[in-house]
């Protein structure tokens, strides 16, 4: 199920790379199948086009945490999903 779903992903990106909506998508694929460093940079890439993106603030949070034991960037990510939601 998650490969239709990534080439899916890569075509919505390769049609339109300004869809952070594709962005975001990939890389939480990329976080289910456990490669880290694609989920950020696609993650990353989502909220460089979407700033208010708070799935992908919330799932850098959750990796940063959950996997990569980094707290400081996991408050840094969560905390600015909880700031942008309140507004």
């Amino acid at each position: 199920m998650v490969k239709p779903c990534k080439n899916n992903a890569l075509r919505s990106i390769e049609l339109d790379s300004s869809s952070y909506r594709a962005c975001s998508s990939l890389g939480r694929i990329y976080s289910v199948k456990g490669k880290v460093d694609s989920a950020i940079q696609y993650l990353k890439m989502a909220i460089k086009l979407n700033p208010k993106d708070l799935i992908s603030y919330t799932e850098l949070g959750e990796i940063y945490l959950y996997t990569l034991n980094d707290i400081n960037e996991s408050i840094h990510f969560l905390t600015k999903a909880k700031s942008d939601s309140a507004q």
